[in-house]
């Protein structure tokens, strides 16, 4: 913006009455022309040992400093004033000026415009904002340049929003009856009554398939390494805890927190891994993503998903995949929107692995909303020091018989091993309920010896008798798979001890 560009913008926006009273200058003389066009408004200021007089004749004409102390008069435009009275602010058009190398007034009123802006400095500090808009032309200015700006900035949002609606029902419209289904998750209640798999689990009763997990703990207790030791296992196929070995799956762990060299290399080690042990265990250290809580980082993650086709994810640290404030709700929720749902549709399971809140025991750092968007929440605390700690279940969306583990860690390999890793009771319980189904279906089969045993010809045969034992349809349905499959009930109930 060339200067006379920024000297009409002033004589727009201001008057000299407005710019002189809220630097204190009062009326010295009022007198109307003889032609009646207007009046001469002598302003007056004692400041600074300084006196100061300026004669303004109308709104666009330039004002004229009267002062003994300059030579002849001086003329200011009205932006020339402000600039003098108002360029302590941080204030752009003022800062344009000098920045445009347009030259500084110097003499008397320069002195007063230095004394004022160093009121301003103290005033910063003690006057509120809506107070400060009452009295500072500048700050008034800035403020409604700033409201104009966002306003802007809305319209484009808006504006933006509509268009990608327009393109989204345009792509929606364009889809046959079979997409549409995909694209909205219509569930297909046949297909899902058909299906009579259970839940899946990779650790037993602590990471299940298709779930979202949050594992948190105080910093330093060695999370990190537990869930790498956890993840590493499972990508080799051994058996986590003591539990039995499964078939290998593909891990992906994407670590923000731990250097690969330094902590990585050496835990892995520890553990008794090899190079050649960990091909199923994709690892990205500190990779170049956007946050997983914007569109930009849930599309990219989601292409990086789709390239390595992982059936579990681990994000290490989550808060260092995320922008904005922990404590805000929105923050964990919009990690949900750009890429948890996409892991949960495609049934891909996920751990994020999280600090402590420092004032908070027990308590996931940031937002409660953190514990929301998952299925199970674990907590990992000490209990001896480096030696035992204790997991403990805070949520479970899926059926788990045991709520607390206690876990040591050992050496010679690295390890952590459950100590009390089986609750007995509940099951020896689920135990006595599947026997005792799979004992009616032999014994149906026994009566009804041409029978196909379809599911639900002999659900509506045995409803009776079910309802009486209290025994599921589901469990009746297993029954049958098991009966087929050729396993055979025990010959004798089990007994629980008191």
């Amino acid at each position: 913006m060339t200067r006379q560009e920024l000297v009409e913008s002033a004589k727009k926006l201001y008057s000299f009455a407005e710019i002189l009273k809220t630097r204190e200058f009062t009326v010295k003389t009022r007198e109307t022309l003889k032609d009646g066009s207007g009046e001469t408004v002598v302003w007056r200021l004692e400041k600074s040992n300084q006196v100061i007089e300026i004669l303004t004749s109308g709104e666009n004409d330039p004002c004229i400093v009267l002062s003994e102390a300059l030579l002849g008069f001086e003329k200011l435009e009205k932006y020339d004033l402000l600039r003098i009275l108002h360029a302590g602010d941080d204030w752009r058009i003022a800062n344009l000026i000098v920045e445009n190398n347009a030259p500084l007034f110097r003499g008397p009123l320069a002195e007063v415009g230095q004394a004022f802006r160093e009121e301003d400095l103290a005033l910063e500090s003690e006057t509120s904002s809506e107070e400060k808009f009452l009295w500072d032309v500048a700050f008034n200015a800035a403020v409604n340049k700033k409201r104009k700006e966002l306003e802007a900035t809305a319209e484009a949002k808006r504006q933006l929003e509509e268009i990608e609606a327009q393109r989204i029902a345009a792509q929606y419209d364009a889809m046959s009856q079979e997409e549409r289904a995909e694209h909205l998750g219509l569930i297909n209640w046949e297909q899902l009554w058909a299906d009579t798999s259970v839940e899946r689990w990779f650790v037993p009763n602590f990471i299940c398939e298709g779930r979202a997990h949050s594992f948190y703990a105080a910093s330093g207790l060695g999370k990190s390494l537990l869930m790498l030791e956890v993840s590493a296992y499972l990508a080799k196929g051994w058996g986590v805890f003591g539990h039995e070995a499964q078939a290998p799956i593909k891990v992906l762990y994407v670590d923000n927190e731990n250097t690969a060299k330094g902590d990585v290399k050496p835990r892995l080690k520890a553990m008794g891994f090899e190079s050649g042990d960990l091909e199923n265990l994709l690892y990205l250290s500190f990779p170049d993503l956007s946050p997983l809580n914007t569109k930009a980082g849930g599309e990219t993650f989601k292409k990086i998903v789709e390239d390595f086709k992982p059936e579990l994810v681990v994000l290490d640290t989550f808060s260092r995949f995320l922008e904005g404030d922990e404590n805000l709700a929105q923050t964990a929720q919009t990690f949900y929107n750009w890429t948890g749902k996409f892991l949960k549709k495609n049934g891909i399971a996920y751990v994020r692995i999280d600090h402590m809140g420092k004032n908070s025991a027990s308590q996931v750092r940031g937002t409660s909303a953190k514990k929301d968007d998952v299925d199970l929440v674990w907590l990992l605390e000490e209990v001896e020091a480096g030696k035992k700690f204790e997991m403990i279940n805070e949520k479970a969306r899926v059926p788990i018989h045991l709520k607390t583990y206690l876990v040591e860690r050992l050496e010679g390999p690295l390890h952590h091993k459950v100590i009390n890793g089986i609750d007995w009771g509940p099951l020896m319980e689920f135990l006595e309920k599947e026997n005792q189904a799979l004992k009616i279906i032999e014994e149906f089969a026994k009566e009804n010896p041409d029978s196909k045993l379809g599911r639900k010809a002999v659900w509506d045969s045995l409803r009776e008798v079910c309802s009486e034992e209290r025994i599921t349809r589901e469990r009746i349905w297993t029954a049958i798979d098991r009966y087929k499959g050729g396993e055979r009930s025990m010959n004798v109930s089990i007994h629980l001890e008191e």
